[in-house]
């Protein structure tokens, strides 16, 4: 079963190896996917995947001071590093204590 996500990438340093950002989520969804820029220092996609995001391989695309949040648009499941503030938010709410 496909489930809707929604990605947010912060990067703090952007670099050449960003653009593979869409490589990755692109394989996983048969780049049936939606990107906007903010600013030029964050992206958001929104996609469909089988696989739940941790299971994705970012190992060579963020770096150190990148921060990634996945979120379940049809589960209320969250997953990321970084984005203390919001995550805590979401966690008190029900969202990302569900795994899809």
């Amino acid at each position: 079963m496909k489930t809707k996500y929604m990605a947010i990438f912060s990067l703090g340093r952007p670099q050449a190896e960003h653009a593979r950002i869409d490589d990755v989520i692109g394989a996983c969804c048969g780049r049936d996917m939606q990107k906007v820029m903010i600013g030029n220092k964050a992206v958001v996609y929104v996609f469909e995947s089988e696989k739940p995001p941790h299971s994705l391989d970012f190992s060579r695309v963020l770096m150190n001071d990148d921060q990634s949040l996945f979120i379940a648009l049809d589960v209320g499941y969250a997953s990321g590093a970084g984005f203390g503030g919001l995550r805590g938010w979401m966690n008190s709410h029900g969202i990302g204590r569900k795994s899809p």
